[in-house]
């Protein structure tokens, strides 16, 4: 088996994409670490060097690293934080508030344990802020926008939403601009919202299609996308945007996502005025909520299958 130092390995991928240490570098580290990483003179921080191998597109986990406990716990607590903001923002009453609670608590160990000076920790942990918001409640649309902006310059200080394909992203950096795209989606700002879509789902399908992980982004990118084409009324894109995203669900085996996929097809063929292929998505995507247990979605469902074709599961 041929074995390949990092350092080489991020040269040479750096050189083929005709990228500057600057741009691969930008908010991570300063240019003269990432010459001496590719000199396999030094080896960074284990979440830098994901992030560094992330933008340049390349898989981060053909390579073998020795981790001290403090990133092992770093990377438990990360893990463990993104699972409750995805359960926060599905579940209500008082499961939610409990898991708020948890959620910034661990958040607070998180920065404890990392300290202070990690661009890429505060990154996180500000997006993840915005999500839980505080022992009151909710931060407003207002404060979230600001928040995940302040979070994704961090590390990409000259970012504009109006030009996002001129940077490279961690899958980190892509899912703080996914939550910016979803607070300017409470403003109303569909066709705004539509085009940050539009851009990260071309950045990611060009980007990433070499990292396994990133599979999972495009059941989120092209979910959030057709969600947002369909309330800009653009039924059709949004039924095709949708079939991307299904068929990424198929092929790469995220299936968590493949009924809400599912649920918007059904709706825009109602609002098509085709209710016998709309009647057929509503089963299916009802049928697959139910196996997975998420009743939060399934209700919404049922709801609107039995207001616009009058179908009572």
């Amino acid at each position: 088996m041929e074995i390949f130092r990092i350092g080489d390995y991020l040269k040479k991928a750096r050189e083929d994409q005709k990228r500057t240490q600057e741009e691969v570098c930008e908010g991570i580290c300063e240019p003269a670490t990432l010459s001496r990483l590719e000199n396999n003179e030094r080896a960074p921080a284990y979440n830098r060097l994901v992030a560094l191998l992330q933008r340049l597109g390349l898989p981060d986990d053909r390579f073998y690293a020795l981790l001290s406990p403090k990133e092992t716990k770093i990377g438990a607590l990360q893990k463990e934080i993104t699972s409750a903001s995805i359960w926060y923002v599905q579940r209500e009453g008082e499961e939610k508030r409990q898991i708020r609670e948890e959620g910034i608590a661990k958040l607070q160990e998180l920065e404890k344990t990392a300290g202070s000076g990690d661009r890429l920790i505060e990154q996180y942990a500000l997006s993840m802020r915005a999500i839980f918001g505080t022992q009151e409640g909710d931060y407003s649309p207002e404060e979230q926008l600001f928040m995940l902006m302040e979070a994704i310059r961090k590390t990409v200080p000259r970012f504009d939403l109006e030009e996002i394909n001129r940077h490279l992203y961690s899958l980190d950096e892509m899912r703080v601009i996914n939550q910016i795209a979803i607070a300017y989606s409470k403003f109303g700002d569909h066709e705004k919202v539509a085009d940050i879509y539009s851009q990260l789902l071309k950045y990611a399908e060009n980007h990433y299609q070499q990292i396994v992980q990133s599979a999972g982004h495009l059941p989120l990118i092209t979910s959030n996308y057709a969600i947002e084409l369909g309330l800009c009324k653009r039924y059709e894109k949004a039924i095709e945007i949708a079939e991307r995203g299904r068929q990424a669900c198929l092929k790469y085996g995220h299936y968590s996502l493949l009924p809400n996929l599912i649920h918007i097809q059904a709706e825009c063929y109602y609002r098509l005025a085709d209710m016998k292929q709309s009647r057929l998505l509503y089963q299916r995507a009802y049928h697959i909520y139910c196996a997975i247990e998420d009743n939060h979605n399934c209700s919404i469902l049922k709801k609107e299958a039995l207001e616009f074709l009058g179908v009572e599961f």
